[in-house]
């Protein structure tokens, strides 16, 4: 005996398999397609495929070699007009990629030529780094530090006062398109952006260890496949200058050190205070029709309303409550609301910052943060070592 789900299954068969005649073969199955309660759900499943089986083989006999025809092939015509609409998308695509392109190179453009002379000496020291770079006093820089903070634009800058060509590339799809990039770019000054999408890659790191550094004269880099996609030798040497800028570490301590004795190696690390006085001298500069005294007092309420503990506070912080600020003054709004919504607290960072204020030794310090959030006393001593090396005496 059937069951009632059996007998849902055994309907759904019968409606998947009649569509399945109509969509691939053109044909209505018209015959009544019964199940048997008395028999098994195997037994039903057997019947109904020679049932609809044998309607499906005497109607395509009855509809002879045109139907055979209209099934296997497609029409000159139709193939014609795929190929156009094909065409038609990839000219839209290229079109699209070069607009994008224009508005990249005219946004390279703007960082190069906008120069803060205060600011820049902040970075002093990494600008030596990459004018080694640049001038061939060594083939590769890894540029370390938090998101917003500057890198690209410094490095841009570098690059340009030395009057030094390169190529700026800033998004990593695969190691395929990645070797292929630097086959093609092998003689040339290279700076990498936003792309620690290879450093999650075993082949990307092998790939790009290879470009920075070798125990001969010679860089050699290897890609073996078997692929047909690749559109460059699988073997070539690379005789150009790297500069990889990253926001965030390597998965494994190996990775890191291994990538580190291949180049130099420069962190930047800003304390609160660094990062407060160049937010006040990327306010003196122009932005979208903000007078100097709008740009400031932004800059100085998120003086006011930030931190040590505040997440995430960069110069793109400063740029968006500029936004804010414009925005805010069109529709007559309170702008301090919404900006003070970026000037988000680490809740355990402020815990620790409150705790250290206190009179309590370590040790209670320590227990009562784990009692506080429940996390080991690891965790506490990581945040207060990252604390300690960026309370600094606010700018004024």
């Amino acid at each position: 005996m059937l069951s009632e789900a059996e007998e849902t299954q055994l309907a759904k068969l019968v409606s998947k398999a009649k569509q399945k005649c109509k969509d691939k073969y053109d044909i209505e199955i018209t015959g009544k397609v019964k199940i048997d309660t008395k028999k098994s759900l195997e037994e039903n499943k057997h019947e109904i495929i020679k049932s609809i089986q044998l309607e499906k083989e005497a109607k395509l006999n009855a509809k002879g070699v045109k139907s055979k025809k209209k099934v296997g092939r497609i029409s000159e015509s139709e193939k014609q007009k795929k190929e156009k609409e094909e065409q038609k998308r990839f000219e839209q695509f290229k079109k699209e990629e070069k607009e994008a392109q224009q508005q990249f190179d005219k946004s390279i453009q703007q960082i190069i030529q906008n120069k803060n002379p205060e600011a820049d000496k902040y970075f002093e020291n990494a600008t030596h780094f990459i004018g080694m770079v640049a001038e061939g006093d060594n083939n590769s820089l890894i540029l370390k530090s938090n998101g917003g903070l500057g890198k690209t634009y410094m490095v841009l800058q570098t690059l340009n006062g030395l009057g030094k060509e390169f190529i700026y590339q800033n998004s990593y799809s695969t190691p395929l398109s990645f070797y292929e990039f630097l086959y093609e770019n092998r003689d040339k000054m290279i700076v990498l952006d936003d792309f620690e999408g290879v450093l999650d890659n075993k082949i990307g790191i092998s790939i790009l260890k290879s470009a920075l550094w070798s125990a001969t004269s010679e860089r050699t880099i290897n890609y073996l496949t078997t692929s047909e996609k690749l559109k460059a030798p699988s073997r070539f040497i690379f005789k150009g200058r790297i500069i990889f800028c990253m926001n965030n570490g390597l998965k494994t301590d190996e990775e890191s050190r291994a990538l580190k004795s291949r180049a130099l190696f420069y962190e930047i690390n800003f304390s609160y205070s660094d990062i407060m006085k160049i937010l006040y001298e990327i306010a003196k500069q122009p932005y979208k029709g903000l007078v100097d005294e709008e740009r400031l007092e932004v800059a100085k309420y998120l003086q006011e309303n930030t931190d040590e503990t505040t997440m995430d506070l960069n110069f793109r912080t400063l740029i968006k409550a500029f936004d804010i600020y414009s925005y805010c003054k069109k529709h007559k709004l309170d702008w301090k609301v919404l900006v003070r919504d970026l000037a988000v607290r680490d809740e355990q960072m402020a815990i620790v910052k409150e705790l250290m204020k206190g009179d309590l030794s370590v040790k209670q310090q320590v227990e009562k943060f784990c009692d506080m959030t429940g996390k080991h006393r690891s965790t506490y001593f990581n945040l207060k070592k990252k604390l300690e090396s960026s309370i600094v005496q606010k700018s004024n």
